[in-house]
């Protein structure tokens, strides 16, 4: 299996804690974010990822070198930056061109099977699957409008309702983005799966089993507590 992780934000809602440093290597529970994430991916079975970085890239690229966990690190530079979007369809020149790639985001930690996430993607045949799960209020979300296996409706802002929300978590066929004139700069989310979603019907995957996103001091916080409790779920294949 193969992924791309997108880890070239600037941190901006941490900085008042985290500083200058990179979001994904914000200490929690005494190590970097990564490292917990990057931990989990390799006893789900991932072998190789492109990390893809902007913002102080020489500090995660110091850091973790070319192999972690067992996992194999190659590296996509954003010059300028270049949305979820961009950064996708940068590295996506990295890795195998006919493999479908895992899309995640390195601030975030969600678990679920990846195998399962993968058969389902190849069961419905989608250019696009993504991991969803159910919220109470989906009004800080992207939420997601589903009927027979796939995706109808992508909203960039959900409503204050319950509902089905996107994780930020994606399997994504390589030809993607094949017929879609996006130009180098874009958003994943706004530019592309909010307008495409009706004509491309992705699949979903309403497996997830936890997700939290360090993004915010709240959930920081949040993290130094929950992710030591499931550390050994997350160290486990």
């Amino acid at each position: 299996m193969q992924a791309i992780v997108l880890a070239g934000g600037f941190g901006t809602r941490l900085k008042s804690i985290t500083g200058d440093a990179p979001k994904p290597m914000a200490m929690v529970a005494g190590r970097p974010f990564l490292c917990w994430l990057f931990e989990y991916m390799a006893g789900q079975g991932m072998r190789d990822i492109v990390l893809s970085l902007h913002h102080q890239a020489g500090v995660i690229q110091s850091y973790f070198g070319h192999r972690y966990a067992g996992i194999n690190i190659l590296y996509s530079i954003e010059a300028q930056p270049l949305g979820t979007g961009g950064a996708i369809q940068l590295a996506l020149k990295k890795l195998k061109p006919n493999n479908p790639v895992f899309v995640l985001n390195g601030d975030s930690l969600v678990q679920l099977n990846y195998q399962e996430m993968m058969a389902t993607h190849v069961k419905q045949n989608r250019k696009a699957t993504l991991a969803t799960f159910e919220v109470p209020d989906c009004s800080r979300y992207s939420q997601l409008h589903v009927k027979a296996g796939h995706v109808y409706q992508y909203d960039t802002l959900g409503q204050p309702s319950a509902g089905l929300i996107s994780a930020g978590f994606y399997v994504l066929s390589p030809e993607i983005f094949l017929g879609h004139r996006l130009g180098e700069a874009f958003s994943f989310e706004r530019d592309f799966l909010h307008p495409y979603t009706p004509a491309m019907l992705p699949a979903y995957y309403n497996g997830v089993e936890y997700f939290i996103d360090i993004g915010v001091p709240h959930d920081y916080a949040r993290a130094q507590v929950e992710i030591p409790k499931v550390a050994n779920i997350i160290r486990v294949a």
